[in-house]
Protein backbone atom coordinates (compact mmCIF):
# COMPACT_ATOMS: atom_id res chain seq x y z
CA UNK A 1 0.00 0.00 0.00
CA UNK A 2 1.38 3.26 -1.04
CA UNK A 3 1.74 6.46 1.75
CA UNK A 4 -0.60 9.31 0.56
CA UNK A 5 3.08 11.43 0.90
CA UNK A 6 3.98 9.52 -1.49
CA UNK A 7 1.58 9.80 -4.00
CA UNK A 8 1.43 13.34 -3.34
CA UNK A 9 5.37 13.65 -4.38
CA UNK A 10 4.19 11.79 -7.77
CA UNK A 11 1.53 14.00 -8.31
CA UNK A 12 3.76 17.29 -7.76
CA UNK A 13 6.21 15.58 -9.87
CA UNK A 14 6.71 16.38 -14.15
CA UNK A 15 9.01 14.15 -14.61
CA UNK A 16 7.45 10.66 -13.38
CA UNK A 17 9.83 8.72 -14.42
CA UNK A 18 12.71 10.37 -11.67
CA UNK A 19 10.81 10.07 -8.85
CA UNK A 20 9.04 6.21 -9.82
CA UNK A 21 12.35 5.02 -10.01
CA UNK A 22 13.69 7.15 -6.74
CA UNK A 23 11.20 5.40 -5.10
CA UNK A 24 12.19 1.88 -6.58
CA UNK A 25 15.75 2.52 -4.71
CA UNK A 26 14.13 4.08 -1.11
CA UNK A 27 10.74 1.46 -0.36
CA UNK A 28 9.02 -1.42 -0.80
CA UNK A 29 5.41 -1.18 -1.76
CA UNK A 30 5.32 2.57 -0.78
CA UNK A 31 6.64 2.15 2.77
CA UNK A 32 10.33 3.10 3.38
CA UNK A 33 13.12 0.69 3.38
CA UNK A 34 14.86 2.33 6.85
CA UNK A 35 15.82 0.77 10.30
CA UNK A 36 14.71 3.66 12.24
CA UNK A 37 11.82 6.07 12.37
CA UNK A 38 14.37 9.11 11.96
CA UNK A 39 15.85 7.40 8.36
CA UNK A 40 12.23 6.50 7.41
CA UNK A 41 11.29 10.59 7.77
CA UNK A 42 14.17 11.40 5.64
CA UNK A 43 13.21 9.07 2.93
CA UNK A 44 9.89 10.96 2.59
CA UNK A 45 11.71 14.23 3.14
CA UNK A 46 13.91 13.14 -0.06
CA UNK A 47 11.01 12.03 -2.18
CA UNK A 48 8.77 15.16 -1.47
CA UNK A 49 12.09 16.85 -2.22
CA UNK A 50 13.32 15.22 -5.32
CA UNK A 51 9.90 15.93 -6.71
CA UNK A 52 10.02 19.71 -5.81
CA UNK A 53 13.49 20.19 -7.54
CA UNK A 54 12.34 18.25 -10.06
CA UNK A 55 9.24 20.83 -10.99
CA UNK A 56 11.62 23.53 -10.59
CA UNK A 57 14.76 22.70 -12.99
CA UNK A 58 12.19 21.57 -15.48
CA UNK A 59 10.88 25.22 -15.44
CA UNK A 60 14.05 27.00 -15.96
CA UNK A 61 15.09 24.40 -18.88
CA UNK A 62 11.62 25.38 -20.10
CA UNK A 63 12.58 29.17 -19.69
CA UNK A 64 16.03 28.88 -21.12
CA UNK A 65 14.93 27.19 -23.91
CA UNK A 66 12.46 30.13 -24.76
CA UNK A 67 15.04 32.38 -24.18
CA UNK A 68 17.60 30.47 -26.84
CA UNK A 69 14.45 30.13 -29.44
CA UNK A 70 13.63 33.95 -28.76
CA UNK A 71 17.15 35.08 -29.71
CA UNK A 72 17.84 33.06 -32.27
CA UNK A 73 14.59 34.20 -34.19
CA UNK A 74 15.59 37.45 -32.94
CA UNK A 75 12.21 37.93 -32.15
CA UNK A 76 11.32 41.27 -30.00
CA UNK A 77 10.13 38.89 -26.71
CA UNK A 78 13.84 38.07 -26.42
CA UNK A 79 14.46 40.80 -23.76
CA UNK A 80 11.77 39.87 -21.59
CA UNK A 81 12.48 36.29 -22.05
CA UNK A 82 15.47 36.96 -20.29
CA UNK A 83 13.66 38.99 -17.53
CA UNK A 84 11.72 35.85 -17.02
CA UNK A 85 14.87 33.50 -17.35
CA UNK A 86 16.78 35.34 -14.62
CA UNK A 87 13.73 36.09 -12.16
CA UNK A 88 12.66 31.96 -12.40
CA UNK A 89 16.85 30.82 -12.24
CA UNK A 90 17.82 33.17 -9.26
CA UNK A 91 14.39 31.90 -7.49
CA UNK A 92 15.80 28.32 -8.17
CA UNK A 93 19.55 29.14 -7.25
CA UNK A 94 18.14 30.97 -3.71
CA UNK A 95 16.14 28.10 -3.11
CA UNK A 96 18.90 25.80 -3.25
CA UNK A 97 17.97 23.98 -6.60
CA UNK A 98 20.68 25.24 -8.68
CA UNK A 99 23.80 26.71 -8.16
CA UNK A 100 23.88 30.09 -7.90
CA UNK A 101 27.70 30.21 -9.79
CA UNK A 102 25.95 28.23 -12.46
CA UNK A 103 23.07 30.04 -12.85
CA UNK A 104 25.08 33.40 -13.16
CA UNK A 105 27.31 32.17 -15.55
CA UNK A 106 24.26 30.67 -17.29
CA UNK A 107 22.84 34.31 -17.37
CA UNK A 108 25.78 36.46 -18.19
CA UNK A 109 26.31 34.00 -21.19
CA UNK A 110 23.07 34.47 -22.55
CA UNK A 111 23.00 38.05 -21.90
CA UNK A 112 25.96 38.63 -23.80
CA UNK A 113 24.63 36.59 -26.66
CA UNK A 114 21.56 38.49 -26.65
CA UNK A 115 23.32 42.02 -26.80
CA UNK A 116 25.29 40.23 -30.04
CA UNK A 117 22.25 39.18 -31.59
CA UNK A 118 20.42 42.79 -30.99
CA UNK A 119 23.95 44.60 -31.78
CA UNK A 120 23.92 42.63 -35.36
CA UNK A 121 20.35 43.56 -36.44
Amino acid sequence: MISFRVIIALLLCSKRHVTTSFLKKTTRGGFPLANHKSAAKRARQTVKKNARNSQIKATVKTFEKKLVKAIETQSKEAETALRDYVKKAMSAASKGTLRKQTVSRKISRLATRLNKATASK
